[in-house]
């Protein structure tokens, strides 16, 4: 899966995600707090996910 792709994926994965929990603190009569709290969550983990290494023999170019 490209990159551009996946990252699509997981957007709409993570709104499906609030859209569900927001149905379910409607139904229920829940505060938001908890809803909050694991949408940064599943936003930190995906944010310190594991990078690809650089390919061998190239230079990272600075700026």
């Amino acid at each position: 899966m490209s990159g551009a792709m996946g990252l699509r994926r997981e957007r709409a994965v993570l709104i499906g995600c609030l859209r569900q929990g927001l149905r379910l603190a409607r139904d229920v009569n829940l505060d938001l707090d908890w809803l909050t709290k694991a949408a940064f969550q599943y936003v930190g983990d995906s944010v310190w996910g594991p990078l690809a290494p650089p390919a061998v023999g190239v230079r990272p170019q600075c700026k």
